[in-house]
């Protein structure tokens, strides 16, 4: 909490006002004399050019004629005529010749302000020279300087005047009653009782804000003591309950210290049991209520619930060492009332019980507690057993809907890796397996072999037959190939459409070729009518492709992408060569020879 500051130092309404006037007076005159200087060396500027300009026009004739005649003194006394001027410092005259004549105060750095052409009436006249003129900067410097001074004298007198007015009429109307009351606020904060605040000011035949102050004064001077006797009768009144305050605290703070416990033991309940997995749910519940019956007095404690409007069962039943059974047979469930929402109290359905339930339209729990001598008088009571009902019922629901959400998880998981239609493994499931298998093999130094199998014809089958037909066929191949394929890492797959691929880990090249024939002839012993096929039912061909798990063969992935792409090749063959056959790489051109 940010502590308040020492008191400030007083400072008067009535000089913190004339401070602000004289400020704004100040600025008032400086802005003046700014602007007044730039408008007066503005017209002082103007002056000058126009100056210029005229004697230019002027003399322009005599200096023709004088140019003609080549009189050079003549030109260099009109010049000098020029520059008696004040405004204008020197005069250069540069003729079309060639020819420099100056007058007045020159330099090496003087520059001109001015330069103007001399010809003869006419645009169409030759030029016979230009005149340069270069202005007195000090001259008009001094003309603006004396202007703005005599404009901002003139004005500082105005405001002093204003100010003095101000300063009268503000003394006698503001600074006088404000100290009045200043000094009153201050004898009223010493003595409450001080007399009315009389302020003495000229007549007038209006009220204003001081006025309205004063009247304030006077309500705040009545309400005080109207509050100060308010405030006698208080403290008697206080006085008189001051005994009887240290035993009620007391009191308070032991159902306050009672409340605490509660609601800390189940706080703790939720964080330790929150997150149990079903295995420790039961030992974890059993420890909750054997401590929670311990705070109410109970010998025994039960958890019933009902979802989807079914029966009441008992879900969770813990009883002390030498309780009768109780809480362990449903018929004393049978007559609980279906009511929807809160409800606490002695239950005489279930003998010498205290009970807790909550229902909605398709779910219900109850919380009971066996051998508690009476119900929950008190509101704060029955609070406190509906917040530790509702903390258990929370638990058991949230449990519920982990252990759903575990069960969707390996739903989806399982989903994830199997084929929709025939059930068998997809292609991702068999990509991570053929990798899986692969290492293995390079680690153990073990075969591993690949079927790829295509259905014969399977184009014409759906277009003769229909897709629903189609798909009812390749499930009947799937139940095949997976009868066919029982070992351990065995795994058939399809891989999309009428395509499938077995993975057989520990076979070598004989030993796919011997299961790729009998998957091929117990395909075509199905018998699967096929009008668009020669063979007139269903067969399938097969391409065989063996590794021995060589560990200088590189990279697994690698490996088998060209497993799979031989396998492919020896299925392509299969199908080039009439279908309803196998087809293995010779062991000498293949991934299928055993190394050395």
């Amino acid at each position: 909490m940010k502590m308040p500051s020492a008191t400030p130092r007083f400072r008067s309404i009535f000089r913190a006002m004339l401070n602000r006037i004289v400020i704004i007076a100040a600025l008032s005159v400086l802005g003046l004399g700014i602007v007044n200087s730039v408008m007066a060396y503005q017209s002082s500027l103007k002056r000058s050019n126009w100056l210029a300009k005229s004697l230019a026009s002027t003399h322009a004739p005599d200096l023709i004629d004088l140019v003609q005649a080549r009189h050079a003194r003549a030109i260099e006394q009109l010049l000098a005529s020029m520059v008696a001027y004040p405004e204008i410092a020197s005069v250069s005259f540069n003729t079309a010749a060639g020819s420099v004549y100056q007058s007045g105060v020159l330099s090496a750095n003087s520059t001109f302000d001015l330069v103007l052409p001399v010809q003869a009436s006419g645009d169409e006249q030759p030029l016979r020279g230009k005149l340069s003129v270069s202005f007195d900067k000090d001259y008009l410097r001094d003309g603006v300087m004396a202007e703005v001074l005599s404009d901002a004298l003139l004005f500082t007198l105005f405001m002093l005047v204003i100010y003095l007015i101000i300063h009268r009429s503000f003394s006698r109307h503001l600074r006088a009653p404000l100290s009045e009351i200043a000094l009153y606020s201050q004898r009223l904060a010493d003595d409450l009782r001080a007399p009315p605040l009389q302020l003495e000011r000229p007549a007038r035949p209006w009220r204003d804000e001081i006025d309205l102050v004063s009247d304030g004064f006077a309500a705040l001077r009545e309400g005080i003591a109207q509050s100060m006797a308010e405030r006698d009768s208080v403290v008697e009144e206080l006085a008189r309950e001051r005994d009887q305050l240290d035993a009620r605290v007391r009191e308070r703070t032991d159902e306050v210290r009672q409340i605490n416990n509660f609601l800390e033991m189940l706080s703790r309940f939720s964080m330790s049991m929150i997150d149990q997995d079903s295995s420790h749910q039961g030992g974890a519940m059993d420890d909750a209520m054997e401590e929670l019956s311990g705070r109410v007095g109970a010998s025994a404690c039960g958890i019933a619930t009902f979802s989807n409007n079914g029966n009441w069962r008992w879900r969770y039943v813990w009883r002390g060492p030498g309780v009768e059974p109780v809480y362990n047979e449903a018929e004393a469930l049978f007559g609980i009332p279906r009511s929807h929402g809160w409800s606490v109290g002695n239950d005489t359905l279930l003998s010498n019980s205290l009970t807790c339930a909550f229902q909605t339209q398709d779910r219900g729990y109850l919380l009971a507690f066996y051998g508690v001598e009476q119900a929950p008088m008190l509101l704060m009571e029955q609070r406190l057993l509906q917040m530790t009902a509702e903390v258990f019922f929370k638990l058991i629901e949230r449990w519920q809907h982990l252990d759903k959400l575990e069960d969707n998880r390996r739903e989806l998981f399982r989903l994830s890796r199997t084929d929709h239609l025939t059930g068998l493994a997809n292609r991702r499931y068999f990509d991570e397996a053929k990798i899986i298998e692969g290492r293995r093999a390079q680690r153990t130094g073990s075969p591993v072999s690949v079927l790829m199998a295509d259905v014969d014809f399977f184009k014409s089958y759906n277009d003769i037959l229909g897709h629903g037909k189609g798909d009812d066929c390749l499930v009947q191949l799937a139940n095949m190939l997976a009868h066919h394929c029982r070992r351990a890492g065995e795994l058939p797959a399809r891989l999309g459409g009428e395509e499938f691929a077995i993975l057989l880990p520990e076979h070598d090249a004989a030993s796919a070729l011997e299961v790729a024939e009998r998957v091929r002839s117990s395909v075509f012993d199905l018998g699967i009518r096929h009008p668009g096929s020669p063979l007139q039912c269903v067969s399938i061909s097969i391409g065989c492709a063996t590794w021995w798990g060589d560990r200088n063969a590189g990279a697994v992935e690698t490996v088998f992408d060209a497993l799979m792409a031989e396998a492919d090749q020896n299925l392509y063959e299969a199908k080039s060569s009439g279908r309803n056959r196998v087809v293995a790489s010779e062991p000498e051109s293949s991934l299928s020879e055993r190394p050395a």
